[in-house]
C-alpha cells in the first residue's frame, strides 16, 4: 500500500540516472510505494514503457491506476501485433543466418532476437537466446559482450547464480586494460553478494568501483546508488579500522561520494549529534533523512535501515535477518516484490 511521505522528490530528475527496464521498474516502485508523487511516476512509467515493447508491463501499470492518463488501449493492441511480425521477421533471418553457417550472422541473429524479448520484458527467453551466442563468439569481445548481457539479464530476473557465473566467466576472459568492464563486474559482483547477505564482501565490490563509471552500467545502477550501497554496506559490516581505511580514506570513493551530496564521507568520518554535546558520533547521521531518494527507496524497502545507519562507533548491532532480501531489494530485480 502507498503512504504518502510528503517528498518532494523531482522524480524526473531521479529516473533520469537509470535506463531500459530499471528505469521504468523504478518509477513503478515510487507509485506503489508513495502516494504523493503516483501521479508522476505514473505518468512517466506510461511515457516510458510506450518506447517499449513491453505490453505486459503496460499493463501492470494500468492496474494501478485503470483512470490514468497514459491508458491507451489502441497503442496496447497494436503493439502486440507489431511485435508478432517482428518476432516473424527475426526468426525466419535467423533460420537463414543458420543455413549459411557464417558464426558471425548467427551470433548477430540470437542477439537480435534476445534484444527483442527483452524490450518486450520476456527476460527467459532472451537469456536463452544470449546464452546461444556463446557457441558463435569469434572474439574475446564477443564473449564479454555475452557475458555482460546475461549478467543484465539475470539481475533482472533475480537469478543471482548466473551473475556470479557470468562474473567469473567474464573476469577470466582476457580483455585488456578496461576500466568501465570492470566497475561493471564490481557492481554485479557487489549485488551477488548483497543477495547472499554478505554485506562486507558486497561494501569491498562497491568499494572498489572506479570513479569514473558516469552512466556506464544505468541500466542496471547508477553512480549515485553504487555511493549509496557501498557506504551503507561498509556501515553495516566494517569495524572501525577497515572504515577509515576502505571508506573514508578511499580517494576514488570519495568522487563517487561527491555525486551524492547527503552521504559523503566527510559526513561519515565526523558525525555528531548537535542535540546531544556528548553523545558517541554515529556513522551514518543526518545525510539519511535528509536524502529524498534514499530515505523514499531505503525506508519503504528496509524498515530496518535505522539500525544499519544509526549504530554508533562503539555499538554495532547485525543487520535482522530479513533485511538481506530487501537490501537485494534496491537492484530492479526485486523492486516491487
Amino acid at each position: 500500500m502507498a503512504t504518502s511521505s510528503g517528498s518532494t522528490l523531482d522524480v524526473e530528475a531521479y529516473i533520469s540516472h537509470y535506463s531500459g527496464y530499471t528505469r521504468l521498474k523504478r518509477l513503478q516502485f515510487i507509485a506503489q510505494q508513495d502516494a504523493g508523487l503516483r501521479s508522476e511516476a505514473l505518468r512517466l512509467a506510461f511515457e516510458e514503457v510506450k518506447k517499449t515493447a513491453n505490453v505486459a508491463m503496460y499493463n501492470e501499470l494500468v492496474a494501478m491506476d485503470p483512470n490514468a492518463p497514459g491508458v491507451d488501449e489502441a497503442w496496447a493492441k497494436e503493439t502486440k501485433k507489431s511485435s508478432t511480425q517482428t518476432l516473424e521477421k527475426l526468426e525466419t533471418e535467423l533460420t537463414s543466418h543458420k543455413t549459411s553457417l557464417i558464426k558471425e550472422a548467427i551470433r548477430m541473429g540470437h542477439n537480435d532476437l534476445a534484444e527483442f524479448h527483452c524490450d518486450r520484458g520476456d527476460f527467459t527467453t532472451a537469456l536463452k537466446c544470449f546464452v546461444r551466442t556463446r557457441d558463435y563468439c569469434t572474439t574475446t569481445k564477443h564473449t564479454v559482450s555475452m557475458c555482460l548481457n546475461v549478467i543484465k539479464i539475470s539481475i533482472h530476473m533475480g537469478n543471482f547464480t548466473h551473475v556470479s557465473n557470468y562474473v567469473t566467466k567474464a573476469e577470466s576472459t582476457p580483455s585488456g586494460s578496461d576500466a568501465l568492464l570492470t566497475s561493471q563486474l564490481k557492481i554485479a559482483a557487489g549485488l551477488t553478494h548483497l543477495s547472499g547477505k554478505k554485506y562486507k564482501l558486497a561494501a569491498r565490490k562497491f568499494l572498489e568501483v572506479n570513479a569514473d563509471l558516469g552512466s556506464g552500467f544505468n541500466e542496471v545502477a547508477s553512480s549515485q546508488d553504487v555511493a549509496l550501497y557501498g557506504s551503507l554496506c561498509a556501515l553495516a559490516a566494517f569495524d572501525r579500522q577497515e572504515l577509515k581505511a576502505k571508506l573514508i580514506d578511499n580517494s576514488a570513493f570519495r568522487t563517487l561520494l561527491e555525486l551524492f551530496p547527503e552521504c559523503r564521507a566527510t559526513d561519515i568520518q565526523n558525525p555528531r549529534n548537535p542535540d546531544q554535546p556528548g553523545a558517541q558520533p554515529a556513522c551514518a547521521p543526518a545525510w539519511f533523512s535528509r536524502s529524498k531518494p534514499a530515505s523514499l527507496i531505503l525506508r519503504a524497502l528496509v524498515p530496518e535501515a535505522s539500525i544499519v545507519i544509526g549504530f554508533s562507533w562503539r555499538t554495532r548491532p547485525r543487520l535482522p535477518h530479513d533485511s538481506a532480501r530487501r537490501t537485494c531489494c534496491l537492484t530492479s530485480t526485486c523492486i516491487g516484490t
